[in-house]
């Protein structure tokens, strides 16, 4: 999509059925001349190429792992399955959700944990993730959760089917994993 649409608002006015999306162009042809907002449009294009950039990569990563792995790369049937985008979930630190998911990416690192959470784990040959990994993530989305750096809007269910879709990393049976996520399983009474 991004290839096919490296700027917006690229249909000609003409093809416009509605008048009022037409003088949106209009007024849009207009604002590009403008200094002040020039650097909007600036912006727009860099994190279009930017994310281009990163998606070409991360496709062409997958692809060669498929082919080192000979295995069958299943692709999705629509853009993100109806969830929400990562990025559109997080409050914006100084005005950028990118700088909020940098953040919370840095921060993460920093802590140390054994899986990197915001890139996609590799299962087990059985087909599971790896011992401890549905706790990191649970952790570290909830602590970021309760320090408010996602949007009011979004529960934890939300937000986590938004990280799975960005991270590529799953947990099996979601609404089970919530609701005893923060269970303590070795507490006995006595």
């Amino acid at each position: 999509m991004l290839k096919e649409n490296s700027a917006h608002y690229q249909v000609p006015f003409t093809e416009f059925a509605v008048q009022e999306l037409g003088w949106c162009t209009v007024k849009d042809d207009h604002s590009q001349n403008n200094p002040s907002v020039r650097k909007m449009y600036e912006l727009d294009k860099e994190n279009r190429d930017v994310l281009l950039e990163v998606l070409e990569k991360r496709q062409n990563f997958f692809k060669e792992i498929a082919d080192e792995k000979k295995i069958n790369v299943i692709k999705p049937t629509s853009v993100n399955a109806g969830y929400t985008s990562f990025l559109e979930i997080l409050k914006p630190l100084n005005g950028s959700a990118k700088q909020t998911l940098q953040f919370l990416i840095s921060q993460s690192a920093a802590a140390g944990f054994e899986y990197d959470i915001f890139t996609q784990v590799s299962k087990l040959s059985n087909n599971k993730n790896p011992y401890g990994l549905n706790s990191t993530i649970g952790a570290v989305i909830d602590y970021f959760y309760q320090l408010g750096y996602f949007k009011k809007a979004y529960g934890m269910e939300d937000i986590l089917k938004a990280y799975f879709y960005y991270s590529g990393n799953n947990i099996g049976i979601l609404k089970v994993f919530l609701s005893e996520f923060r269970q303590d399983k070795n507490y006995q009474k006595k």
